[in-house]
C-alpha cells in the first residue's frame, strides 16, 4: 500500500494490530473468547515484526515483516485488511438537488450523466447564442456591402423620399433589418463605408459561423 486511508494514522493501525496479538477479555468476560484466541493464533503465526517508520523517510510509513519468508504478501495483506483499519470506508451523501430541482438520492453513474447532460444543453444554449449573434451581424453587413455597390441611390433616397425604408427594400432588395441599419448610419459614415473593411468583416463572421 501507499497511503492510509482517510482519517486513519499508523497509530490507529498499531492499536489494532495490538488489541489482535494481544487480546483482552471483553466487558463481562474472564477469559478470551474462541474468535479472540483463533485471530491472535492466526496473527501471530503470520506477523512478525511491525515499525513505525513515518517520522523518517516516508510520511505514514508503517513495516509489516511476515513471519516467514514463505508467507505469501497476498495473504498476509488480506488478513491486515480485514482485521484493522488498513481500509476503510467512508459514507458519502449523495442527496442532490437534480436538474427537475429535486433532492434525491442518486449513484455516482447517475451524476455524471446527468452533469454530462447539463454541459450538453449549456455548451447548446451558449453556441446558438452565438450562431445567432454571427448570424445577425452577417445580415447588417449584407446589407451595408449592397448599399455600398449603390451608395449614390441609398444617399438620394434617404434625402428625397418619404418613405425611406420602403425604397430601400424596394430599391435594393434590402430587409426590414438591413434598411433600418441603412437609415440608422449618417449620410456622412454612409459615404465613407469601406468596402474592404466589410468584406473582411463579413469572412471573418462567416468562417466563426461555419465553426
Amino acid at each position: 500500500m501507499t497511503q492510509l486511508p482517510l482519517g486513519v494514522s499508523t497509530r490507529v493501525v498499531l492499536e489494532d494490530i495490538e488489541r489482535a496479538t494481544n487480546p483482552k477479555p471483553k466487558e463481562g468476560k474472564k477469559a478470551l473468547s474462541q474468535e479472540q484466541l483463533n485471530l491472535r493464533s492466526l496473527m501471530l503465526s503470520a506477523l512478525d515484526t511491525v515499525r513505525d517508520e513515518s517520522e523518517q523517510d516516508v510520511a505514514g510509513g508503517l513495516v509489516l515483516e511476515p513471519k516467514s519468508s514463505r508467507q505469501d504478501p497476498a495473504e498476509l495483506m488480506q488478513l491486515l485488511l480485514a482485521n484493522t483499519r488498513l481500509e476503510a470506508s467512508l459514507p458519502i451523501n449523495l442527496v442532490l438537488l437534480g436538474r427537475d430541482g429535486q433532492p434525491r438520492s442518486k449513484h455516482l453513474k447517475q451524476i455524471i450523466e446527468e452533469w454530462i447532460d447539463f454541459r450538453f444543453a449549456t455548451v447548446t444554449r451558449r453556441t446558438r447564442h452565438r450562431l445567432a449573434k454571427s448570424s445577425g451581424a452577417i445580415h447588417i453587413l449584407e446589407g451595408r456591402s449592397l448599399a455600398l455597390l449603390s451608395i449614390d441611390k441609398v444617399i438620394r433616397i434617404i434625402r428625397r423620399a418619404d418613405e425611406p425604408k420602403a425604397d430601400l427594400m424596394a430599391e435594393l432588395g434590402l430587409t426590414d433589418v438591413q434598411a433600418e441599419d441603412i437609415l440608422e448610419i449618417r449620410l456622412r459614415q454612409l459615404a465613407r463605408l469601406e468596402g474592404i473593411k466589410i468584406e473582411s468583416e463579413l469572412k471573418a463572421l462567416k468562417t466563426e459561423r461555419k465553426g
